[in-house]
């Protein structure tokens, strides 16, 4: 939750994540009478992180083996991997 009232929620899988994927979990968070589920009042948006998103788990890695990469090193350079 962004103080701004914002609620991000990033969804992803190994065969990815499609907007009706997105829909169905937006619509869990709503009761059916809908009376939101969250306390506060906020901005829902539910989205897969996107190709620009850094890899963090090790199944990412193994969901993307053949494909290209930029990797970004410590010193802020960038670099592309096949």
């Amino acid at each position: 939750m962004h103080p701004n009232g914002k609620l991000i929620i990033l969804v992803d899988g190994d065969k990815g994540i499609g907007i009706a994927d997105c829909a169905l979990l937006a619509g869990m968070l709503v009761s059916p009478g809908g009376r939101n589920l969250v306390e506060n009042a906020y901005n829902l948006e539910v989205s897969s992180p996107g190709i620009e998103a850094p890899l963090t788990l090790a199944r990412q890695y193994v969901k993307n083996i053949g494909r290209q990469l930029a990797i970004k090193i410590a010193d802020g350079v960038k670099e592309k991997v096949n």
